[in-house]
Parts: C-alpha cells; structure tokens; sequence
C-alpha cells in the first residue's frame, strides 16, 4: 500500500506472499521485517527513496520502484534486486509511472494506470502479456485490485507459454 504524506519519510508498507514478512520503502531505502516474532531482518540505504517494495516469499529478490521526492530509480522503472549480491539483477523500464509490482517465482506482473503487463522472472525479462486498464473501475482502484487481477493473468500467463 502506498503511504501518500506518510510522516517519518515511510512511502510504502506491504506483506510477503505468504503474510511472515513486511516490507517498508522510505525516503532513504528498504526494510524488511519478520512479523512474528518481530524483528528487523534487512536493510537496504539507498540514500534515496523507494515508493514501492515487492518481496519474493522469503527468498532474496525483491521488485523495487523508486518513489517520494528523491527516487532512488525513475518511478517508470522496475529493479529486481538480489539481496545475496547486493545489486540489481535487472530492470524492466516503462513509459509511465508504476502504481504497482508483484512477484511469482517466474513472473513479474507490472501495473500502471493504463497498462497491466505480466513478464518473465528472469536476467533478461520477456514481455508475455499486455492489458489495457481501461476500465475506469480499475484505475481509480490502481494496485489495489492488482492482486486479483496479477494471480489470474499470472495463471494464465503460465497456461499460455
């Protein structure tokens, strides 16, 4: 969930696949915490903000946005990074802001306020599937309802291949 004029320099707060890890993208970076018991597993100082974090399970990719008022990407730009290396192991780049990411263990599903993309999980990322978010239901609800929408594109993302 995106945090529009959250105070302490928080932009986006958001669980893990299977809800035992949050995510928190600030103003200078990432932070990942187990829920129970609670305690701080990672960060990530990056100097600069990162408005959108899409964990991977527990695993160590995550899909990153930059955001808040200094981005640490291009909010049209997707990074997935590998936490054991501690570098991007690539980017997706888009024409137009992303409102939201989410993860599969071969699938990144990209959503922007036009466009629902779904592309393979991989060094080099393959464009499988494009949508058109027209509909004026989907665009005011954004990445909300993406989660619905990503599990079923996803799925038939997979059939299709």
């Amino acid at each position: 969930m995106r945090l529009e004029g959250a105070r302490d320099g928080l932009l986006y707060l958001g669980l893990n696949q299977d809800h035992s890890c949050f995510s928190c993208g600030t103003e200078r970076g990432v932070r990942i915490y187990n829920c129970d018991p609670l305690k701080q597993l990672q960060s990530h100082d990056f100097q600069k903000g990162v408005g959108h974090v899409e964990m991977l399970f527990r695993c160590c990719y995550l899909a990153l946005v930059g955001g808040g008022s200094d981005p640490a990407w291009e909010e049209g730009s997707v990074v997935v990074w590998e936490d054991q290396i501690h570098q991007p192991v690539c980017t997706i780049a888009i024409n137009q802001p992303v409102l939201g990411v989410r993860l599969k263990r071969d699938r990144i599903v990209v959503i922007t306020e036009t466009e629902l993309m779904v592309y393979t999980l991989q060094r080099s990322p393959t464009l499988l599937l494009c949508y058109s978010t027209h509909h004026v239901l989907f665009r005011r609800r954004g990445a909300d309802c993406s989660c619905d929408w990503s599990e079923r594109l996803l799925h038939q993302a997979a059939v299709e291949r």
